[in-house]
């Protein structure tokens, strides 16, 4: 895993659903901003288009859909 440093910035934050994932494959967080997050290791598959991009989220094989992409351009 890539460590943020000064030489890092964020192109796009990818926000998936984990509501259908079972309970014993998410790690619970509280975060410094009071929210409650959820540590996986899993993949993202990146399909480029024409105009847009698809992401799609791989855990332990399985697939799950429904990830919201906010991009923030330089």
């Amino acid at each position: 895993m890539l460590e943020k440093d000064e030489t890092l910035g964020t192109l796009c934050t990818l926000i998936a659903d984990v509501s259908k994932v079972p309970e014993a494959e998410r790690v619970q967080k509280n975060g410094g901003d009071g929210k409650v997050y959820y540590i996986m290791e899993g993949d993202i598959k990146v399909t480029p288009g024409s105009a847009d991009m698809g992401y799609v989220f791989y855990l332990q094989g399985k697939r799950y859909d429904n990830i919201e992409v906010k991009c923030e351009y330089a």
